[in-house]
């Protein structure tokens, strides 16, 4: 089981061949204790499954969209603006304790800070997807 979002009114888009790029940069960096996260996250406006969506945003950037608390998902929600639904690297791995799981390796899922909609997908549909860059 993956994990998707649904995304609120759209922002200005810049194309790059047949693939739809936004471009969302959080500056500045969230910082405490010395601890300073600078990301991006990339909209692929192309169709592809939860597998394909992961490992393309491994192979151009860093992984599937890690969203870290409810700050980066209203941030997430906020920028990109109505674009439909997209893969984001969270996941459970059903065949395991059925946790839930980011696709980046080494972050941990916190589920005291996450506040998701029911409304898992299977993981072969097609949706656009975020990526995210460190």
């Amino acid at each position: 089981n993956v994990h998707f979002l649904k995304l609120r009114p759209a922002v200005k888009l810049t194309v790059f061949g047949s693939e739809t790029d936004l471009t969302l940069r959080f500056l500045p960096c969230q910082c405490f204790l010395s601890t300073c996260r600078l990301y991006e996250y990339h909209y692929i406006s192309e169709n592809k499954t939860w597998s394909e969506a992961q490992s393309y945003c491994r192979e151009k950037y860093t992984d599937l969209a890690t969203v870290y608390d409810m700050t980066d998902m209203k941030r997430l929600l906020d920028s990109t603006e109505n674009q439909g639904e997209a893969w984001i690297g969270l996941y459970n791995q059903t065949d395991s304790n059925r946790t839930w799981h980011w696709s980046l390796p080494g972050v941990e899922y916190n589920e005291s800070e996450a506040k998701w909609l029911e409304g898992q997908k299977p993981d072969n549909e097609t949706f656009n997807f975020i990526c995210s860059k460190f």
